[in-house]
């Protein structure tokens, strides 16, 4: 499930059509979800869907529209709706404005899931919600919280058997310290731009110094098919780390 209903009033535009490396954050966060899972799910504000349909351009089944669910709005809106529609009993939750995620740390939270209904990853700065893996047997306990007006994210976890992924397992695979990385500010998706002319250098020189052969013998940049066994389903709202998870602009 992929959240793409953030205002970004900050930033002066919805987030989902903010471009970055020659597409937008959304179909960045399309694109790299679909390589999970042949069920993606895109969250949006109501009024919002049919210029988003448009926006990520891609037909069939595999990709879905939902809006929040009414008459509740946010966030926490979007998980309800975006849980209550997702084919299979597991749904992992991404942010559209978190371009730089790791597949490999995505699926090592999938081999975490047994004897729990989330997994989260708990940064030092807090816990992470956006980029997380919930079980649709957490639906009764979001409804709870939207009907209580609650709407900080975590505010669901009370009832919850909560896999925290801790900063030494998520080190393993962040190491450039890229991966959390939101776009709530220009200054943020200025950063987040130098980042990928500096990687788009770094692989040019790479690939300068790799004979023919190695280069045929490159395989994708990111690892393909379905990633969720048993069936999984991947959904995408916008995020915050920590404390700001409490309401994004």
């Amino acid at each position: 499930m992929v959240l793409a209903g953030g205002h970004g009033r900050r930033l002066g535009r919805d987030k989902a059509g903010l471009e970055l490396g020659g597409e937008t954050l959304l179909q960045r966060m399309v694109r790299l979800v679909s390589r999970l899972s042949h069920d993606v799910i895109v969250v949006v504000r109501p009024h919002q869907q049919l210029h988003v349909e448009v926006q990520v351009g891609l037909a069939g089944d595999r990709i879905r529209t939902l809006s929040d669910a009414e008459p509740y709005v946010g966030v926490l809106a979007g998980i309800a709706s975006g849980l209550a529609g997702a084919r299979h009993d597991w749904c992992l939750v991404v942010a559209c404005d978190m371009p730089f995620i790791s597949l490999d740390l995505l699926q090592y939270m999938i081999t975490l899931r047994q004897g729990y209904d989330a997994v989260v990853p708990r940064l030092e700065v807090g816990l992470e919600p956006l980029l997380a893996l919930y079980h649709k047997c957490c639906l009764p306990a979001l409804w709870r919280a939207l009907e209580a007006r609650k709407r900080r994210v975590v505010s669901f976890y009370g009832s919850l058997r909560v896999r925290y992924v801790e900063p030494a397992e998520i080190r393993r695979f962040d190491p450039t310290g890229h991966l959390f990385h939101n776009i709530n500010l220009p200054e943020d998706l200025a950063q987040a731009r130098e980042w990928l002319r500096a990687a788009g250098r770094q692989g040019e020189r790479a690939c300068s110094r790799r004979s023919p052969e190695a280069m045929r013998e490159l395989g994708p940049d990111l690892p393909g098919g379905p990633m969720m066994s048993g069936g999984a389903h991947v959904a995408s709202p916008t995020a915050q780390m920590g404390a700001k998870n409490q309401g994004r602009s």
